[in-house]
């Protein structure tokens, strides 16, 4: 098996597991709806304003997840764009995203639609959430002081998504750096067996 071989292996298992985090990208923010709806239909039998707090502190493992998996996509995507298509010529799909993005029109709302659509669900239910707070249980300090410290994590995690696609271009030139790196090494030590 020869390096090309190798790294069209890796190449096929790499898209593979970016279409399952395509594919599987919809199930936390479906899951956290439905859970949101299920509480929100059982509250009514004794409403004392922690099914809110509960709904925002909820949310908070899921949107890390998202990130978590967005994050694995980027970095597989640049590994795919710096590694692998480099080295086997014809293969072009991820350079091509970028040369496409380079294209868009208004890159900031792009950013904020990506984003939008993976976390944006849990935003608007936990600030709503807090709303409700704030208006039906605004004399409990303590529920307040939870519900609005969940939110800013919320909204903090949104920040720090928007910081992993500013090192996205920081991530590529430093995946070049590593490889032509390990390159080395591996050619060296090559020569050291021989």
């Amino acid at each position: 098996m020869n390096m090309t071989d190798g790294l069209m292996e890796d190449y096929k298992s790499l898209k593979e597991e970016l279409l399952s985090i395509y594919n599987t990208r919809i199930w936390g923010t479906l899951a956290y709806i439905v859970i949101t709806g299920g509480i929100l239909a059982i509250k009514n039998i004794k409403p004392d304003g922690i099914e809110y707090l509960l709904l925002i502190y909820l949310a908070i493992p899921l949107m890390i997840h998202s990130i978590h998996r967005e994050r694995a996509r980027i970095r597989i995507a640049n590994y795919i764009k710096c590694v692998i298509e480099k080295k086997i010529p014809g293969l072009c799909w991820e350079n091509f995203l970028v040369k496409w993005r380079e294209r868009v029109i208004n890159k900031r709302l792009d950013l904020y639609l990506h984003i939008t659509s993976i976390l944006g669900i849990y935003l608007v239910i936990v600030t709503i959430n807090l709303l409700i707070l704030l208006l039906n249980y605004h004399k409990n300090r303590i529920i307040i002081v939870f519900a609005t410290t969940g939110v800013l994590v919320c909204y903090w995690l949104v920040s720090y998504m928007f910081c992993l696609f500013k090192k996205d271009n920081k991530c590529q030139a430093e995946y070049l750096g590593y490889f032509e790196e390990f390159e080395k090494t591996k050619s060296s030590s090559n020569k050291k067996v021989k």
